[in-house]
């Protein structure tokens, strides 16, 4: 994705915009390790949401309002997470794990995984 960024984004700010996607990567990357640093963690989120809502003058999209509430919770709690349960891999994808769950419990209440006589 981020190879593509200059064919959508004006090209003053192309270049911090293909920085903002790979350093989510490396946030992501953090997500996903089994030992992550909480303070790097922290720093990290942080600085990538000030790094985002640095180009509201440039570009719309970027206004502190449309930080969203996962994108908060990434940068002022996801260290403090960290440092109470050591990582954050067994949370990640945990809205998928629900869907399942509830696609689960569904049929099996409907009585498609019973056999009704």
């Amino acid at each position: 994705m981020p190879e593509k960024i200059e064919q959508c984004q004006p090209t003053d700010i192309a270049d911090t915009v293909k920085k903002l996607w790979e350093d989510f990567d490396k946030l992501y990357a953090i997500i996903k390790s089994k030992k992550p640093f909480a303070d790097d963690a922290e720093n990290k989120a942080k600085k990538w949401i000030t790094d985002c809502v640095s180009l509201q003058a440039k570009c719309d999209g970027y206004q502190p309002d449309n930080v969203t509430p996962y994108l908060h919770i990434m940068s002022l709690h996801m260290g403090e997470v960290i440092r109470k349960h050591g990582a954050l891999y067994r949370f990640s994808c945990q809205e998928k794990k629900n869907d399942a769950k509830k696609t689960f419990l569904r049929v099996a209440t409907s009585g498609m995984l019973l056999k009704i006589s």
